[in-house]
């Protein structure tokens, strides 16, 4: 019986436990919030530049208070935006986007009906909450709208008495408030939803791409990704690894004596070995057909050589059989380090060289150049 591999594939995000993310799959996740900061920015300039211009027409109307608070709330979404522009987008940015939407929206309920045309005003905002906020922020923001509009609708608590807004029009502004946030909430809940959707399924599909389908492994593709990254972080910041290339010994002859079926699970069962004999932040994949290249962060050649004579072990010990007859299987090691090398691609030449010698002298053993 032959054991199942360690999955070292366990999301679609992350390459197993080594931590090292899908390149694909970041790129989208950048593009994405990229995307929706610019979106965000953009909004919320014109929010600004709008606040600006009503606050110039409620001045030559003598609307002084109206002129002072929209000239207030515009100037604070342009500090918005310059914040942004300089720490990028976050939750704390949203609300502050939020509160100043808020401010206007209340202003202009609160005032009454010295013109009735501005609970249209609010109307306009509604979508904004749910655009900048996100469904599940704006939802809270929105039910305590439709709290405080009851209230005051209700209760008649407008700044002047005797500016109350009609009570058909408190009735249709807020069945109208109430119906568009509804809409918006749940448009911006299936909007999401899908689009979550679709984040995981690429990442499903990258994922697959970067992913020996037989030992579930990274293989040789997501490998030489990372090791071009490791060799950038070598000469920018001094981070030093080591390689093992690991070969089975005379894996053509068990292929040719037990066959496809057996010589598969030969594969799986030594990939499952090496996984398990390796520490977290270790990466290991399928190289080639019997081949499997293991990247060791921090560690030296010195250092190397004991971890790979401790895989070389871990391989020797296991245990298989057909027909009842036993098989022994064991691999030869190669090993090198990031110093030893001329270049990322030149790192693999190395531990070959290393491993060239291993199978010279006798095989089952662990060599480097």
């Amino acid at each position: 019986m032959v054991e199942s591999p360690v999955k070292q594939v366990e999301s679609t995000a992350k390459v197993g436990e080594s931590g090292q993310r899908n390149p694909d799959c970041d790129a989208l996740d950048k593009d994405v919030v990229w995307r929706n900061d610019r979106f965000v920015f953009f909004a919320m300039l014109l929010f600004a530049a709008l606040s600006c211009l009503f606050s110039a027409v409620a001045f030559i109307f003598d609307d002084l208070p109206a002129a002072t608070l929209l000239s207030f709330v515009g100037l604070l979404a342009f500090v918005g935006v310059i914040v942004q522009m300089l720490a990028g987008l976050n939750l704390w940015i949203r609300l502050f986007y939020g509160l100043c939407g808020l401010g206007i929206f209340i202003f202009i309920v609160l005032r009454g009906g010295h013109d009735n045309m501005a609970l249209y005003g609010c109307l306009a905002m509604t979508p904004g909450f749910v655009a900048i906020l996100g469904w599940r922020v704006a939802t809270l923001f929105l039910g305590f709208l439709a709290l405080f509009i009851a209230t005051v609708f209700f209760a008649d608590l407008y700044v002047v008495a005797d500016q109350a807004f009609p009570l058909l029009l408190e009735v249709k502004f807020f069945i109208s408030f109430a119906g568009l946030s509804l809409f918006c909430l749940g448009h911006g809940y299936a909007w999401e939803s899908a689009f979550e959707q679709l984040l995981r399924t690429n990442r499903q599909i990258n994922a697959l791409a970067y992913k020996d389908p037989l030992t579930v492994l990274p293989n040789r593709r997501l490998m030489e990704d990372l090791l071009v990254q490791r060799w950038e972080e070598y000469k920018r910041s001094g981070h030093i690894f080591a390689v093992l290339l690991c070969n089975i010994d005379d894996f053509k002859r068990l292929n040719d004596l037990y066959g496809r079926d057996f010589c598969d699970g030969v594969l799986v069962r030594i990939a499952n070995v090496l996984a398990k004999s390796v520490r977290s932040q270790d990466v290991i994949s399928r190289w080639s057909g019997d081949e499997f290249l293991v990247i060791l962060p921090g560690q030296t050649q010195g250092t190397a050589l004991k971890v790979a004579e401790r895989l070389r072990r871990r391989v020797e010990e296991i245990q298989l059989a057909i027909f009842n007859k036993p098989v022994v299987v064991s691999i030869s090691i190669g090993v090198t380090d990031v110093e030893a090398a001329l270049s990322a691609t030149d790192i693999i030449s190395v531990a070959d060289a290393g491993l060239y010698q291993a199978k010279h002298r006798g095989k089952n053993r662990v060599m480097s150049a």
